[in-house]
């Protein structure tokens, strides 16, 4: 019933160096992983580059107008705007960096209580 004082230090020990290899994982695989979305969605976007395609963008950007307006279109701009190459891979990236960083915060111990209590005012 009565555990050692050491076994949680140690255990809380284990914890933190386990959250830190996953932060150093998620980083370098979100690094690698975000140089890899852009290499192969560059090569596609190239390879999509047609011109017989511009005049379906238009008819298709007139009927967006008509349907859902301006809001719609500076929708469907931002969407497009994110599919780029380099827009990809800054998000993953970025993905990769918060949940390194979620990581690495939960890794840190937690800050010792206060030994007073708060002061209240009336």
């Amino acid at each position: 019933m009565n555990e050692p004082a050491g076994t949680d230090s140690g255990s809380s020990a284990r914890t933190s160096a386990r959250l830190k290899l996953a932060g150093r994982i998620i980083l370098i695989t979100g690094t690698l992983s975000a140089g890899a979305v852009y290499w192969l969605a560059s090569r596609a976007q190239a390879d999509a580059d047609n011109p017989m395609l511009a005049g379906y963008a238009k008819v298709q950007d007139r009927q967006m107008d008509i349907m859902y307006g301006k809001m719609g279109s500076a929708f469907q701009d931002l969407i497009t705007d994110w599919e780029r190459p380099g827009a990809l891979a800054v998000i993953v990236l970025a993905l990769a960096i918060i949940l390194a960083l979620v990581c690495f915060r939960l890794a840190q111990p937690p800050l010792p209580p206060d030994d007073h209590p708060p002061k209240t005012t009336l």
